[in-house]
């Protein structure tokens, strides 16, 4: 009888909805299992391995085997000891990917840098979610919240309510925003603008609000990166959510 089983889709149990069945599972079924998952992708940068209580409650095993299985990970060079973050990924030139994620970090501060400067994002401009500039510059979301949180300290971004990024420090400006945001949000889920509805024009909201247009600007944004409205050309932002949910 084979030392384990393991059946499911992908790389065992690694991958997503796999079935397990497991039966005296020696260090080096977890060692294969740990090696499949790393080449298939499934642990990689910006991922910890799991660590050793987890891989112990997984596999049914004391912890001794599972640290025999990692050791051998080690000599192999795959994997890599990063003090006080865990065991990753090791890069192909010798980095471990926690350290290469590190280096991706500091790239995104550097090209951010470079729209505001050069322009391309405005002062007072939309640069994004944190989502989104992870997507635009491929990586992670939580890669791309460090930057920009780095970028923020420096005053060269400042967060609106807890989701836009703007380019510049716009201190009290942002609550103001936010205030707009939150207000028209809360139009939106009591019917006042039903779904179809054209919002009134930057001009008039920033009349009735008591605020600058470009508070009222960034504030559409807002709500625009929700999905509650779209601005079509020509004809104005309309409302695309006839209620708001808080869960």
């Amino acid at each position: 009888m084979c030392s384990a089983h393991l059946s499911g889709k992908g790389v065992g149990p690694y991958a997503s909805g796999a079935a397990r069945t497991v039966s005296r599972v020696g260090f080096r079924d977890i060692a294969d299992g740990l090696r499949r998952a790393i080449e298939a992708g499934e642990i990689g940068a910006d991922r910890s391995l799991p660590s050793e209580s987890e891989l112990m409650d997984r596999h049914g095993v004391a912890r001794m085997t599972v640290r025999r299985a990692l050791s051998l990970l080690e000599d192999e060079g795959l994997i890599e000891v990063v003090p006080g973050r865990g065991r990753f990924v090791r890069a192909g030139d010798g980095v471990p990917d926690a350290v290469r994620v590190e280096k991706k970090y500091e790239q995104v501060v550097d090209e951010v840098r470079r729209l505001l400067a050069s322009g391309e994002v405005p002062a007072g401009g939309r640069v994004g979610t944190a989502g989104e500039v992870a997507d635009q510059f491929g990586v992670s979301p939580g890669t791309a919240t460090r930057a920009l949180v780095l970028l923020a300290a420096e005053g060269l971004v400042t967060p609106v309510h807890g989701q836009a990024w703007f380019a510049g420090d716009l201190g009290a400006e942002a609550n103001r925003t936010a205030a707009v945001a939150g207000r028209l949000r809360a139009a939106i889920a009591q019917g006042r603008f039903p779904v179809g509805r054209r919002l009134p024009g930057e001009l008039t909201l920033a009349e009735e609000h008591g605020v600058a247009r470009v508070t009222v600007r960034r504030a559409l944004a807002v709500l625009e990166a929700e999905g509650l409205i779209e601005n079509r050309p020509g004809r104005g932002r309309h409302v695309l959510a006839a209620t708001v949910s808080d869960e």
